[in-house]
């Protein structure tokens, strides 16, 4: 093996290492205890909001809009800060492996009053073989360079939060759908009048 190649090499293993440290520090709580701190009512709308922040540098340097259609209104149970997380986790891959200059939109559907609110974040890009698939919402995996915790990471906080995710490849394999399932409460129109003195 040439030097070249073996420093190559040797920078790759680098880069792997950092990724993985950033990762564990990143997660390190839910990591460290496997449990979540006490759950509260969340608007959903701050939870995305905060989601899409993480990925705007990424989606910028390559020219992808994310948008959202949430409304206000929506609530969900749960820890904010991880399910931030894992929404970011999400909403950043679905950006690491669109397309330049493509897009990722999140859109929504709510099942009854006070049901299961389904988010779907779809990139434009290629589709995930079957076998990474797998391997992305039970592990660690290596594809295309890069060592990826975040899906497994965020697989494991929704279903804390008595949710699921679902990685489904478009049949025109023109990108990938994560759909995310979470309990889901709309907020009480009132119409109270703050009285006069």
């Amino acid at each position: 093996m040439r030097g070249d190649d073996m420093l190559k090499l040797a920078r790759e293993a680098w880069e792997i290492c950092n990724e993985l440290y950033d990762c564990v520090m990143r997660h390190r709580d839910i990591l460290s205890f496997g449990r979540l701190p006490p759950f509260k009512k969340i608007p959903v709308k701050r939870i995305l909001e905060n989601a899409i922040t993480r990925g705007k540098q990424s989606a910028d340097r390559d020219d992808i809009v994310v948008s959202s259609d949430c409304l206000d209104g929506l609530w969900t149970i749960g820890a904010d800060f991880e399910l931030i997380s894992a929404l970011g986790n999400i909403i950043s891959n679905a950006i690491k492996y669109s397309c330049s200059g493509g897009a990722v939109a999140i859109t929504y559907k709510l099942e009854g009053e006070e049901g299961k609110l389904t988010l779907c974040v779809r990139n434009e890009g290629d589709c995930i073989p079957s076998e990474v698939k797998e391997k992305a919402l039970k592990g660690t995996y290596r594809s295309n360079r890069h060592l990826s915790m975040g899906l497994n990471i965020a697989n494991y906080v929704i279903k804390q939060h008595g949710g699921s995710l679902a990685l489904v490849n478009r049949s025109d394999c023109t990108g990938t759908d994560a759909i995310v399932k979470l309990s889901c409460l709309r907020e009480e129109k009132t119409n109270k009048e703050t009285p006069s003195d």
